[in-house]
């Protein structure tokens, strides 16, 4: 007879939880489109807002932190900074706008579920 060292071996565990209930909607095809251009939408609107912003950033310190040059070197820079001042307002009003559009199409599809 020989001897075998035995070893531990753990004995996995079977737990098993029933699904009391599955809800299905439907959901038509122009939803998901509707739902796939807002957040297209915001997506693009937060790029641009990230871009724009990170130039305002930018162009503030360099304004900021630079020595007096020439006037129009000056003249440059701060319309540069106003640009990109306006681009962010623009953008991070059109991100908001977005951002709102979403749930309301999500509601929308939500409201139809129910009624039907």
């Amino acid at each position: 007879m020989t001897d075998r060292p035995q070893t531990l071996q753990s004995v996995p565990q079977v737990r098993l939880h029933r699904i009391k209930g599955i809800d299905t909607y439907e959901v038509l095809d122009m939803d998901l489109d509707a739902l796939d251009a807002a957040v297209s939408e915001e997506s693009r609107a937060l790029g641009f807002l990230t871009f724009s912003a990170g130039a305002l950033v930018s162009l503030v310190t360099t304004w900021l932190s630079s020595p007096p040059s020439k006037t129009v070197a000056v003249a440059l820079l701060v319309s540069l900074t106003v640009v990109s001042a306006l681009a962010s307002a623009w953008f991070g009003l059109a991100y908001r706008e977005a951002r709102r559009r979403r749930p309301a199409v999500v509601a929308r599809m939500r409201d139809r579920a129910k009624a039907g």
